[in-house]
């Protein structure tokens, strides 16, 4: 799993477990809160667009992602498909499972 589809991932959940709490809370406040257009933010939630890394960084800090799954995120690269690449996709799946299970 590469940057794009754990973010899109870590987005769709934080998206739903925030409508879960404030049912008034909607994909274009999370866009306004992330500071991109809702329509970019419904094409990169549906798969038919992405973000750069610096785009992905910037609305992971708009959006107050934790600190260490931001520098989680900000080191899994793309397009390197290294042992150590795959191991920190899988440890940022994990941080976000438990940050999410806090919830």
């Amino acid at each position: 799993m590469n940057q794009q589809d754990l973010f899109r991932k870590y987005l769709k959940e934080y998206l739903a477990q925030t409508m879960a709490k404030n049912p008034l809370f909607s994909m274009r406040a999370l866009a306004r809160r992330g500071k991109i257009n809702p329509a970019a933010l419904s094409q990169f939630l549906n798969g038919k667009r992405n973000f750069s890394s610096e785009m992905i960084l910037r609305i992971s800090t708009d959006i107050a992602l934790p600190a260490d799954q931001l520098i989680l995120l900000k080191n899994l690269d793309t397009t390197n498909s290294s042992k150590s690449a795959r191991l920190s996709a899988k440890q940022l799946k994990e941080k976000i499972q438990i940050n999410l299970d806090q919830y």
